[in-house]
């Protein structure tokens, strides 16, 4: 580990060269940046790399050493007193893997499978031989006098990879093994914590299902279509079989049929106002965007909550509003359930039906943008803050 004081030493030490670089940068319409000694260059066409560094990726897709560099890139880093290391220069298309400080970068942000496989493999370690054992053969492998506990190493790199890939699934899973296996640990896991908000909803009396999730304060939003406007219920029942046994009563205190959302506030159990909400968000989404819904599908006791994964078709008007419609039909009982984007961002809910007095639904393959309720939902919680 290095000095606290390394970074802004390396400032001093690299502030004529940074200055060179980036005017270079700017001249070819790259962008530079620069991590201690790691110096990186990106853009969106090989061209531009080529005449500011001289590295050529037009006809190959990946170039190693310093032979592959102008004379006069090269010159900028010896008239400052730099030796470029010809183990560490090398360049890539977006056709290959793209890495920079260990991250990759191609289409977004991601670790290295091989630090996936071997946290995977620590985990697996542990579970089989235990903690002490684990440790054992942990010290085998590492360099002399540089043997850290492998508890503390094996949570760093899982808290590591949740960071870089938004908590994803495959965070979530190693983070659930880690904590069955190491007692006490604890580890965010807001994928959990987002199908701990989400429950099924019926009306009663009626039956009518659809499914609801959890925005704070024991309120919980739905799609209006499963509340009969000619015959209102008395109450909706939420459950959240997953993870609570005791379904808990509701009552409905807004609704818009236009955009097809209704908000329900819990009924007698205190307890319930700190359980998991989901964070509201404005977040635009366009079409090709890959999104998941989460509901119950024509939920009977035993099933589980589906996520239903799928990519955004187009945008269109539906009933006077813009919905997105979707390439997967979500099928009935996932009504008014969540929708996100891979990285856990809510996007909108669930519209789909049939709505009352109807056989099927034109509208089994959409969702309502977020966009489009936002202000009145935020206006109506609100007006209910305790």
């Amino acid at each position: 580990m290095g000095a606290p004081t390394s970074p802004v030493l390396a400032n001093m030490v690299c502030g004529k060269l940074d200055a060179q670089l980036i005017r270079l940068a700017k001249k070819n319409k790259i962008r530079y940046s620069r991590y201690y000694d790691d110096i990186t260059f990106s853009s969106v066409t090989s061209g531009h790399i080529a005449a500011a560094t001289g590295m050529d990726l037009s006809v190959i897709h990946i170039a190693r050493g310093v032979d592959n560099l102008s004379d006069d890139f090269v010159e900028i880093f010896t008239s400052n007193g730099f030796k470029i290391n010809s183990k560490k220069v090398w360049g890539t298309t977006r056709k290959v893997r793209q890495q920079v400080t260990g991250l990759v970068v191609n289409k977004k942000y991601n670790v290295p499978s091989s630090l996936v496989r071997n946290t995977r493999a620590m985990i697996h370690s542990i579970e089989k031989n235990g903690l002490n054992e684990a440790q054992e053969k942990f010290a085998l492998v590492r360099k002399f006098n540089d043997s850290p506990k492998i508890r503390d190493h094996v949570i760093g790199r899982v808290a590591y990879i949740g960071y870089i890939t938004d908590y994803g699934l495959r965070y979530t899973a190693m983070a659930r093994r880690l904590m069955a296996a190491l007692p006490g640990v604890k580890l965010p896991v807001p994928l959990l914590e987002r199908e701990r908000s989400v429950y099924v909803a019926t009306n009663m009396p009626g039956g009518e299902q659809a499914t609801a999730f959890h925005v704070g304060n024991g309120l919980f939003v739905t799609a209006a279509h499963l509340i009969d406007p000619n015959n209102p219920p008395v109450f909706v029942r939420l459950h959240s079989p997953d993870h609570y046994d005791v379904p808990f009563v509701t009552e409905v205190v807004r609704k818009n049929y236009d955009t097809d959302v209704a908000l329900l506030r819990q009924v007698g159990d205190a307890t319930i106002i700190n359980r998991p909400a989901i964070k509201l968000t404005t977040r635009q989404s366009v079409r090709g965007d890959s999104v998941e819904a989460y509901g119950f599908e024509n939920y009977v006791p035993g099933n589980k909550l589906g996520i239903v994964p799928t990519q955004i078709s187009s945008v269109r008007e539906l009933e006077g509003q813009t919905r997105h419609s979707v390439g997967t039909p979500w099928p009935h009982g996932m009504s008014g359930g969540p929708v996100f984007d891979l990285q856990g961002v809510f996007l909108g809910i669930v519209f789909s039906g049939p709505l009352y007095g109807e056989k099927i639904s034109p509208y089994g393959t959409a969702f309502t943008p977020s966009a489009l309720f936002a202000v009145e939902l935020n206006g109506w919680l609100d007006e209910l803050a305790v």
